[in-house]
C-alpha cells in the first residue's frame, strides 16, 4: 500500500515537488505552502482517510509478523503524513523499542502521551525503554507517570502490573 500511495503521489505531483536532491528547496518553498492551506500533509497531498487506514492495517500487519524494519517505515510515513494520531506514533514506538532504538522509542512514546495525556500506556512504555537503557530515574517517573492515570477501572490490569514492578525495581527508592 506504502509504495502504490507513493507513486500516485509521485505522478499527481510530479510538476509540484521538487526533486529530492533539492531538499533546501522543498523545506523552504513545498512544505511551508503546502502545510499552509492543509492540517497536514495527508490534507496537502490528498490522501484520503480510507487510504491512512489501509496503510496503518499494512504497518500493523507488517508489525504483527515481526518486519519491524518495514513496519517502522510505514509508520514514519503514518506519522508524516499525520502527526496528530496517537496510535501511529505508538506503532512507531513499539517498533522502535522492539529494535532496541531506545531514545527514539522514547521521542515516539513521548508525542503520544502529549496527544492523549490521559493515557498510562505511553508512559509505561518509556519506563521499559528506560529501565533497558539503565537509566533507573526516568525509569522510575515514567512508571510513576503511568500509575498515576491507571485510576479508571479499565486500567486496573495496568494499575497491579505497575504495583508488582515498582515493588520488585525500585522497592528500597520510594513508594507510590
Amino acid at each position: 500500500m506504502l509504495k502504490q500511495l507513493l507513486q500516485r503521489l509521485a505522478l499527481e505531483y510530479q510538476d509540484g515537488l521538487p526533486l529530492l536532491e533539492d531538499l533546501d528547496s522543498y523545506l523552504r518553498d513545498f512544505v511551508p505552502q503546502a502545510l499552509l492551506k492543509s492540517s497536514s500533509l495527508q490534507q496537502a497531498f490528498g490522501i484520503s482517510h480510507q487510504e491512512m487506514e489501509l496503510l496503518y492495517k499494512e504497518a500493523y500487519l507488517q508489525y504483527e509478523n515481526n518486519k519491524l524494519e518495514e513496519a517502522s517505515i510505514t509508520f514514519r510515513f503514518l506519522v508524516l503524513f499525520d502527526p496528530w494520531i496517537k496510535k501511529h506514533w505508538m506503532g512507531l514506538a513499539s517498533c522502535q523499542q522492539l529494535r532496541k532504538f531506545y531514545d527514539k522509542a522514547l521521542h515516539s512514546y513521548a508525542i503520544a502521551a502529549a496527544l492523549d495525556s490521559e493515557d498510562p500506556y505511553p508512559h509505561f512504555y518509556a519506563y521499559q525503554c528506560c529501565l533497558a537503557s539503565n537509566n533507573l530515574i526516568d525509569a522510575q517517573k515514567a512508571l510513576l507517570l503511568a500509575y498515576q492515570r491507571t485510576s479508571e477501572p479499565c486500567h486496573a490490569k495496568l494499575r497491579h502490573k505497575i504495583e508488582f514492578l515498582h515493588q520488585r525495581v525500585f522497592s528500597s527508592t520510594c513508594k507510590i
